[in-house]
């Protein structure tokens, strides 16, 4: 676009100093009282760079509009596969809604089953059932009970952490977690493919 504004400012500035060369020449020939026969001479060659100018300047005219066509299809090109890949994001969005509401209906469950506040617990209860194992692990070595005690003690603590472990496997709360965590991912990577298609 730089390069048309370019063109068509210096075709602009060599026709005004081409007018303003012819008409210092016309008034000047006046001036200095040449023949008529040199004067019309001078004229018709002003007369014929005029038309050449002319032109060029038409020339110049209709480059300028088919730059300016050729950009405005670009423009149109790029506003329609901008429009074609918003309509397949949504399309991709309402098909992941219908195919989540399906598993739902499916499974029987609602998406909000499980709270944030119930992976936290679960977490919570693991955490402290392992601060549990060491500190009596820890308080068993510098014992000098050894045998039966800290055997059972440690069979114990390992069922415990077993059992805390599969919590999520008997109430269903690992898929839940997978889903809850597809559905985020999904999500963001949509936002990214929305952010660098803009």
């Amino acid at each position: 676009m730089f390069s048309m504004k370019s063109a068509a400012i210096a075709a602009v500035l060599l026709w005004i100093l081409m007018l303003y060369y012819l008409t210092i020449q016309l008034f000047g020939l006046q001036e200095k009282g040449y023949g008529s026969e040199e004067t019309a001479m001078q004229l018709n060659e002003a007369l014929q760079l005029l038309k050449e100018l002319r032109k060029q300047n038409a020339a110049l005219q209709q480059t300028i509009d088919s730059q300016k066509r050729d950009h405005i299809d670009d423009v149109q090109l790029e506003a329609y596969k901008k429009r074609r890949r918003n309509q397949r994001v949504n399309d991709e969005d309402a098909e992941n809604t219908a195919h989540n509401k399906e598993l739902n209906e499916a499974t029987g469950r609602r998406n909000d089953l499980y709270s944030v506040e119930h992976e936290v617990s679960r977490r919570l209860v693991e955490s402290r059932i392992w601060e549990m194992f060491y500190y009596l692990r820890v308080h068993y070595s510098d014992s000098s009970k050894k045998g039966l005690d800290k055997k059972h003690v440690e069979e114990q603590m390992l069922s415990l952490l077993a059992t805390a472990s599969n919590m999520s496997e008997v109430d269903d709360a690992a898929s839940w977690r997978q889903k809850s965590l597809q559905s985020l991912t999904e999500s963001i990577q949509r936002k990214i493919y929305e952010m660098q298609a803009s």
